[in-house]
């Protein structure tokens, strides 16, 4: 990944108020790449 390589693909980034919402969209099936959870 230092060499920009390998990427990852970012679908979703959510605040911890919303971490529920995470695994929601990816029992759903509905997503493509990573979600991140912000926890600070």
């Amino acid at each position: 990944m230092a060499e920009g390589k390998l990427r990852a693909l970012i679908r979703g980034e959510y605040p911890l108020a919303q971490a529920a919402r995470a695994p929601a969209e990816m029992a759903s099936r509905s997503t493509v790449g990573k979600l991140l959870l912000h926890m600070v």
